[in-house]
């Protein structure tokens, strides 16, 4: 019998093996402190996701075929870098909170990341309608890292007080935290674009930048 239940799929950039090991770290060191270790049970990588659309199993393979086709347009709509291995670079401005609930590095908002969440968009809404909550169409989306998630009040405490004693004030992103321990990156090269199950993560594709 067809499945005709929707799930939930996400369309996603991903970094430089450099910066993605700063940031699993980070991620690990949340962990630890907080107690959460959803993002490590369930091995989501680090990633930005440009957009999350509700989509049946039968619809799948429309969803990559569209997803292919965005990333054939992506390129009109980027300032790259001139490296083929990077699509184009990515700025971090300070750690953020969503909610109590979610702590994540948050992305310098350019006109690269919100011509790719608009184009995106423009190409997947006629057919598939917005995942979790519409957060992230264009004029609700907040680009974001996530660092830890599904924080209890306790947990989401745990994680400011180790903001607080890492010298992270007002959000502001250090070069080191934890006595150096743990190194945070400004910046990024964007180097590939992924689809996937959002729950549980399953990646579908991912197609790098060449």
């Amino acid at each position: 019998m067809e499945n005709l239940q929707n799930q939930t799929y996400a369309v996603t950039l991903y970094f430089d093996s450099d910066t993605t090991s700063k940031i699993k770290g980070l991620i690990s060191e949340f962990s630890h402190v907080t107690g959460s270790d959803f993002l490590i049970k369930n091995n989501v990588p680090p990633h930005v996701t440009l957009g999350a659309f509700h989509c049946t199993q039968s619809e799948v393979p429309h969803l990559k075929k569209l997803f292919h086709d965005f990333y054939e347009r992506s390129f009109d709509f980027v300032n790259s870098v001139k490296d083929s291995k990077c699509f184009f670079k990515m700025f971090f401005s300070s750690i953020d909170t969503f909610l109590d609930k979610v702590i994540f590095l948050k992305p310098v908002m350019d006109e690269n990341l919100r011509s790719l969440n608009r184009c995106l968009h423009d190409i997947m809404l006629p057919h598939f309608e917005s995942g979790d909550n519409r957060n992230y169409i264009p004029e609700r989306w907040c680009a974001h890292v996530a660092l830890a998630v599904k924080l209890s009040h306790e947990q989401f405490e745990k994680g400011m007080s180790f903001l607080k004693e890492c010298g992270v004030l007002n959000g502001a992103v250090p070069e080191v935290m934890s006595g150096g321990s743990v190194i945070l990156p400004h910046s990024a090269d964007v180097v590939s674009m992924g689809l996937a199950l959002c729950h549980p993560f399953t990646e579908l594709e991912r197609i790098c930048y060449e």
